[in-house]
């Protein structure tokens, strides 16, 4: 079985590769994410920051009658089983069935103060314990280094841990995310645009790039890196307007995708790493 990354908000978990996103709420403070495998769901995640004290041993069998009252005949009992996923948590793992079987935990982390969801659905009941455990074992909610790693889509790249997404559009062959920086003045905008190798033979990267940010450019610099072709510029957004952006915009050839970052410091661009996939 192969595998791959899915990250959102800090959360990252590995997961079947044919297991895919299929919705997200909510933002870094309390919100939600779920990936199904085309029919039906197999991961959700939930999390929030309490605003309160709270009892964990309450919160749990909260949750556990939560499940059981979500369907028929369905036994839901703690257990107990052998993971890495406690270190620095309190908490506990919920098995359940009836027609089809499922785990949940529910966690708080002592060192962010986050109470994490995660709930894993196996309708065939086949070989559930073992991929639970090992996308159990893969989840992390803490940025490394003060980077965090987003994943979805055969997207994947990683953000300073200060960077906080405000907007995001997640359509078909066009993704894009928008972070601010913590003083709320700094933007920074990220775009992979799929078939690349199309979009290009009609016209040069840098025509494409113009038409798709649709502002003035008065500088422009194209070098090739690595195989790659870069295309740097400096805009602005309103005719009118008084501020410039920068932005770099390059074309990978072995994903034959374009990637579009935008923002207000040239420098904050190259805080974004983008790491290529097939």
């Amino acid at each position: 079985m192969n595998w791959k990354l899915t990250g959102w908000e800090g959360i990252n978990l590995s997961v079947p590769e044919d297991w895919e996103l299929s919705s997200v709420d909510g933002n870094r403070e309390k919100g939600t994410f779920s990936l199904d495998d085309g029919y039906s769901i197999r991961v959700e995640v939930e999390w929030e920051y309490p605003k309160s004290t709270f009892s964990m041993e309450k919160l749990i069998e909260k949750y556990r009658q939560e499940i059981i009252k979500k369907g028929k005949n369905i036994k839901c009992n703690i257990v107990k089983i052998k993971t890495n996923f406690f270190k620095g948590k309190s908490g506990a793992i919920l098995h359940w069935k009836n027609h089809e079987e499922g785990y949940s935990t529910v966690s708080y982390c002592k060192k962010c103060g986050r109470v994490v969801f995660l709930r894993v659905y196996f309708p065939e009941k086949k070989h559930s314990k073992e991929i639970f455990l090992c996308i159990l074992n893969s989840f992390s909610e803490h940025a490394e280094k003060g980077r965090e790693i987003w994943a979805i889509y055969k997207l994947i790249f990683s953000a300073p841990e200060n960077l906080k997404r405000i907007s995001s559009s997640l359509k078909a062959g066009d993704i894009t995310f928008t972070f601010q920086d913590e003083k709320g003045k700094g933007e920074i905008t990220l775009s992979q645009i799929a078939l690349g190798n199309i979009i290009l033979r009609q016209q040069p990267l840098s025509a494409w790039t113009k038409e798709r940010i649709g502002g003035k450019i008065i500088e422009e610099k194209q070098e090739e890196r690595n195989n790659h072709a870069y295309f740097f510029f400096r805009y602005k957004k309103k005719a009118f307007s008084r501020t410039w952006e920068n932005g770099i915009s390059w074309y990978c050839p072995i994903s034959q995708r374009i990637f579009l970052v935008t923002g207000n410091n040239a420098s904050d661009l190259l805080k974004i790493y983008c790491h290529e996939t097939k």
